[in-house]
């Protein structure tokens, strides 16, 4: 018996190695911490162990805290003062266990995203160079270790999904995630919830869930709500317009159109107008719904029009403001207009206005120093010189962290996925595959292509609405080459 206990020990020595040290920690924890803090080191114990034991639970974890983001680790230390998101846990949590735990992968395979790996990897060695000449040494550092956790969640995706049935696993998970959000959305409108848990003089849990800005939020910001469900309604969507069973398709409507609802109460135009434009991309180029483009097209905007009437009629006025419009408001309320008593934002402007101001402010200190303009103002370089909460465009944040020269990397990263998706939606065998690769592009142009261009970033805490599609769509990259090897030579 002993002998055979060895040899389990021997065998697994990674494994028995972490047992130890956990055992090791507990007990420290346990001497040491008491209140909350004690119950948060056993919870995330537990989950160490379970993600250690199947990696792909850490996986759907690192989705669910995508999305459930209102949940941050508040670090006050001296001058650092910093908010962590929980889906960063586990995304070093699980990338840790996929090393460790993991058996090789077939050379092969490791050749499957190399263009666009080797890009990704051109811009976190860029970003960290870049702290040479940042404004904020210690915000540059922080958010170049930022950028390296979204490349690990980047790889994670392709590791996760890999074939079909890793693929449906992770759709109906995205799916019933996007059930979770859109409800908190919905009941955001009337709860009201926050909590500060203090660990100790350095640590402070901030939990929250209500509105923001007088926009329903529920587990998260309004347009990373919007946008995280821009995703799993195309995925309903494909399957609507290719399903030949009734039920199936009257299921997948109704819960597309609960999550379409959602997007609406959050008021982010982004998200409407990106939402909007996949669709008809959607309707343009799918097998099953291209031969009748006009009228899905005009049944679709029929349908959401009325749906913002009846859920948030206030939403068309905002999207009114965002266009620029001055005038009379006529669903803000009896005589108000945009100059007067409309007030968007905190500061009574327009995001749109807010947004241009912060781009016109680092476009100014960029011409003040011309290198700035063509090495840009590095990682963090745009918080510090507008104060902003990250770029708020995913092309601009190329371009004012890593100036013209990121103009060019953000290029080729743009033309590289262009040939490779539209090559496989070419060219693909029709199978389930690929039918949810063709919604999942889709679904990336709306969000990240156009939704994009006015949110979200390349290394601040929105970065995870850029990272994560991008993996997912790359995963799929690699099913659509695995499954069509006729097509490579």
């Amino acid at each position: 018996m002993p002998f055979q206990i060895n040899r389990i020990f021997a065998d697994n020595y990674k494994l028995t190695l972490i047992a130890w040290l956990s055992g090791i920690l507990m007990g420290l924890a346990y001497l040491t911490l008491s209140g909350y803090a004690l119950l948060i080191f056993l919870v995330i114990s537990l989950l160490i162990v379970t993600i250690f034991k199947k990696m792909e639970y850490g996986f759907y974890l690192i989705i669910l805290f995508i999305a459930v983001e209102r949940i941050f680790l508040h670090i006050h230390w001296k001058d650092i003062n910093y908010l962590v998101l929980p889906h960063i846990y586990f995304v070093l949590l699980t990338s840790l266990a996929y090393f460790l735990t993991m058996p090789p992968r077939d050379s092969d395979k490791k050749k499957e995203l190399s263009s666009i790996s080797i890009i990704l990897i051109l811009i976190i060695l860029y970003q960290a160079i870049s702290i040479l000449w940042t404004e904020s040494l210690s915000l540059g550092i922080i958010l170049v270790l930022s950028i390296i956790t979204n490349f690990f969640l980047f790889n994670l995706t392709s590791a996760v999904i890999t074939d079909e049935k890793s693929l449906r696993i992770t759709t109906k998970v995205i799916v019933a995630i996007s059930l979770i959000v859109a409800t908190g959305v919905i009941l955001s409108q009337w709860l009201d919830y926050e909590e500060n848990l203090r660990l100790n003089k350095y640590l402070i849990i901030k939990l929250a869930f209500g509105e923001i800005s007088d926009r329903p939020a529920g587990f998260g910001g309004p347009a990373h709500e919007s946008g995280f469900l821009i995703l799993p309604i195309f995925l309903l969507a494909g399957n609507v317009v290719a399903s030949k069973k009734f039920s199936g398709n009257i299921a997948s409507l109704l819960v597309m159109t609960y999550l379409i609802i959602a997007v609406i109460l959050t008021a982010s135009r982004g998200a409407l107008i990106g939402m909007i434009g996949g669709f008809f991309i959607l309707f343009l180029i799918h097998p099953f719904a291209k031969s009748n483009f006009i009228r899905n097209s005009v049944l679709f905007i029929f349908l959401v029009s009325l749906a913002i009437l009846i859920a948030k009629p206030t939403y068309i006025d905002r999207i009114l403001v965002g266009f620029g419009y001055t005038g009379q408001l006529y669903f803000s309320g009896e005589g108000a207009t945009y100059t007067a008593n409309y007030d968007e934002s905190e500061h009574g402007i327009s995001g749109m206005e807010q947004r241009k101001y912060w781009w016109k402010t680092a476009l100014y200190e960029m011409a003040d120093k011309p290198f700035k303009l063509i090495l840009g103002l590095g990682a963090g370089g745009f918080i510090t010189t507008t104060t902003a909460i990250g770029t708020h465009s995913v092309p601009f944040s190329f371009f004012f962290d890593m100036g013209l020269i990121g103009i060019i990397i953000f290029m080729f990263l743009v033309i590289v996925l262009y040939k490779k998706c539209s090559f496989y939606i070419k060219n693909g065998t029709r199978t389930y595959c690929y039918y949810v690769f063709v919604v999942s592009v889709i679904a990336f142009v709306g969000d990240v292509g156009i939704h994009g261009l006015i949110d979200y970033d390349l290394n601040y805490y929105p970065s995870k609405m850029f990272w994560f599609p991008l993996g997912y769509v790359c995963a799929l990259l690699n099913i659509m080459k695995s499954e069509n090897p006729q097509l490579e030579g």
